[in-house]
């Protein structure tokens, strides 16, 4: 369990990353592989962790989640309000 603090991190730190390549989408997993092989978190989270950090991310739309038509794991993409709203955080 993650303390809130940490959740703010994890939500900047997934947003941040999805909307530096808008043009891709991620499954869960392999982007929680990604954000900690980066460093871009410096402690430990879970994937339930991140799944709960996309869904507020998907509330404020910043975030989209799809199924591929032939599959059923979930894709995250950040949306046009994601990368901008991440823009105008590091101005």
């Amino acid at each position: 369990m993650i303390i809130n603090a940490q959740k703010q991190f994890l939500r900047e730190a997934a947003l941040g990353y999805l909307a530096d390549k808008p043009t891709m989408a991620f499954e869960l997993v392999p982007l929680a592989t990604l954000l900690r092989k980066r460093r871009l978190c410096d402690f430990d989270f879970t994937e339930s962790d991140l799944a709960e950090a996309l869904a507020v991310l998907e509330g404020f739309g910043f975030v989209s989640k799809t199924k591929p038509r032939l599959g059923s794991v979930p894709l995250y993409r950040a949306t046009a309000e994601g990368v901008v709203f991440h823009e105008q955080s590091d101005t």
